[in-house]
């Protein structure tokens, strides 16, 4: 009976982390940019193959990553939500994962676990990396200064119930005011983006249909004058 109970929740606490909302509840409450990646679709539609010979999939310390944990984003990785603020990084991964494998990692790169939590150095001393595993499938990663960042992927935020992810291959969500540093922005995207810095909120999303590929931009503005710019 106690093993079914624990079967029970253990079933009940992945299903509800289900959808791209639920796991949108788990995301810091502040301000940020929000990013989601359908991975699953982007594999089903072929493009995904196409990062095969990327410079990211070729790096030495991702295939040594690869090797040593088992983990490939191109056959492993569904779903990707990740919340960026200046300094920190916090993702949500859904997927398939060997956690023992993964905690060895942490291990042989000098870090350490403690009850499921996992923390190691990054590349720099202000890129603390730690983990844990959400639910079986689910981990929450994070980036930043602080070694326990990852921990405020942990509870469910009241603030971000209601908000609907879009159905698309890939989404950005950014406040307008994220726009303004454009010394944060990419060369290219600066001209672009200084025409909705007023802006409440923009979003860019692709989608794949048998059209082609389309790119749609959704900005939310505080008067028909700043619509129209």
């Amino acid at each position: 009976v106690c093993a079914g109970l624990v079967a029970g929740i253990a079933m009940l606490r992945a299903r509800r982390l289900a959808t791209a909302a639920e796991l949108a509840e788990h995301l810091p409450a502040d301000q940020g940019v929000i990013v989601g990646v359908d991975v699953a679709a982007l594999r089903r539609s072929g493009l995904l193959a196409g990062l095969n010979g990327s410079r990211v999939y070729q790096e030495p310390e991702y295939a040594a990553f690869v090797l040593e944990t088992g983990f490939d984003y191109q056959r492993d990785l569904d779903y990707i939500l990740a919340w960026f603020r200046p300094g920190a990084t916090c993702m949500l991964l859904r997927g398939r994962f060997d956690w023992p494998r993964l905690r060895s990692y942490v291990s042989a790169q000098h870090g350490a676990c403690r009850n499921s939590y996992c923390r190691m150095p990054g590349s720099t001393p202000d890129r603390q990396i730690s983990f844990f595993p959400l639910t079986k499938e689910v981990m929450a990663l994070g980036v930043g200064s602080n070694e326990w960042i990852a921990t405020l992927l942990g509870e469910r935020k009241p603030s971000r119930r209601g908000f609907k992810p879009p159905d698309r291959l890939i989404w950005i969500q950014a406040p307008g005011a994220f726009l303004r540093d454009a010394t944060a922005l990419p060369a290219g995207t600066r001209l672009f983006a200084k025409a909705m810095e007023d802006a409440e909120m923009v979003q860019l999303s692709l989608e794949s249909g048998a059209a082609g590929m389309a790119v749609e931009l959704d900005v939310t503005c505080r008067s028909p004058e700043a619509a129209s710019t």
